[in-house]
């Protein structure tokens, strides 16, 4: 099984704090999730209004996807490492 270190952090939250802490550690991964895809937009130069509709969209879109599963840590990864790349200037612009 490759989600093991998930199974086991799930399993040491469920049993330690309960499911309440299973469902905020959840939460707090959506935020840092749309937190990021902000933070992008907003330093690529959307304003917030617009980035907004966006990032509703997405919620909507990947909602069933947005349970307390690994791919919800895999897409907190994708997506900082995504705005990290996309803020580092690039060497053709001199």
């Amino acid at each position: 099984d490759d989600k093991w270190g998930f199974q086991v952090v799930a399993h040491a939250l469920f049993d330690g704090l309960g499911p309440d802490a299973c469902i905020v550690a959840r939460e707090v991964l959506l935020l840092a999730l749309f937190g990021v895809m902000a933070a992008t937009a907003r330093g690529l130069g959307a304003r917030p209004w617009t980035a907004l509709p966006f990032l509703l969209l997405a919620l909507v879109a990947g909602r069933s996807r947005f349970t307390f599963r690994p791919d919800l840590l895999s897409s907190v990864l994708t997506v900082t490492m995504a705005a990290t790349m996309s803020m580092v200037p690039s060497d053709s612009a001199e």
